[in-house]
């Protein structure tokens, strides 16, 4: 699982990635982080269900969450 430190050094190398989320009523939801400020440690999702996106806070997102558990990260991504 990324932490922090560990998403924002992926997305500094050109590599954003996939989290699977377990939704709390028992869905299953992938999410596309792509980008992160440092001023109010956020992380910038996509949401392709929206086709938007949104910056969480990383509390809230690599942390507890009442809305849904990150199940696994998908990292390490290279073009071709």
């Amino acid at each position: 699982m990324l932490t922090w430190t560990t998403a924002t050094e992926e997305i500094c190398q050109d590599r954003p990635f996939i989290s699977s989320l377990d939704l709390t009523g028992g869905d299953r939801h992938s999410v596309v982080v792509n980008g992160y400020r440092v001023k109010d440690s956020t992380v910038r999702v996509y949401d392709p269900a929206m086709d938007d996106h949104t910056y969480r806070s990383s509390d809230e997102f690599f942390g507890e969450n009442p809305k849904y558990t990150r199940d696994r990260d998908t990292y390490d991504i290279h073009p071709r």
